[in-house]
């Protein structure tokens, strides 16, 4: 039975020092003087970063002009026509220069909104039937793209082709009817 005894291996780990937990390790002790010091160099870092950082924010010119009430601005679907509007800056802007637009009320991430397009017609595998894009789906829930007072309005693509309001609008869905077009 001896014999039995000795072949019998022990549930103890080994005796080093990863599985004894004997590993050296930095534990530093927290004086007021090395957390005086630490703070210090914090402190003298963030104020570094926060002057050039506000230095460079001085440096930007920014000029906002609202035109939601300007004569032809007023974002009527019935009636598109063009709006113009000058923007004057009387600073000197080195290149390049941003033009970004302030928007309200504008709730571009709703559920509704995403959903409401097709993703074979916008990368131009269409087959000619629009799918997911109510409430947008002919051209006469668009509105009116084309013509102008005088010859009166009517739907049309890109070549200048007269559409009728039941053909299938390209693109469609809500992204399409509120793309917001701020080139000229």
């Amino acid at each position: 039975m001896e014999g039995d005894q000795s072949q019998t291996r022990s549930k103890r780990p080994s005796n080093n020092a990863i599985k004894q937990q004997r590993m050296k390790a930095f534990q530093p002790i927290h004086t007021f003087k090395s957390s005086l010091i630490t703070f210090a160099c914090l402190f003298t870092l963030f104020v570094i970063f926060g002057l050039v950082t506000l230095i460079s924010a001085l440096q930007v010119i920014e000029t906002s002009v609202r035109y939601d009430n300007k004569p032809g601005c007023d974002g009527n679907w019935t009636d598109p026509g063009e709006c113009n509007v000058a923007i004057s800056i009387d600073d000197e802007m080195e290149s390049p220069v941003f033009l970004y637009y302030e928007m309200h009320n504008y709730f571009q991430n709703h559920r509704m909104y995403m959903k409401s397009r097709d993703d074979k017609q916008l990368s131009a595998r269409a087959d000619g039937t629009a799918q997911f894009c109510a409430p947008i789906e002919t051209m006469g829930d668009v509105g009116p793209r084309c013509g102008n007072k005088s010859t009166g309005f009517f739907y049309c693509t890109l070549s200048g082709e007269r559409l009728s309001r039941s053909d299938s609008a390209n693109p469609c869905g809500l992204m399409a009817k509120s793309l917001f077009n701020g080139e000229k």
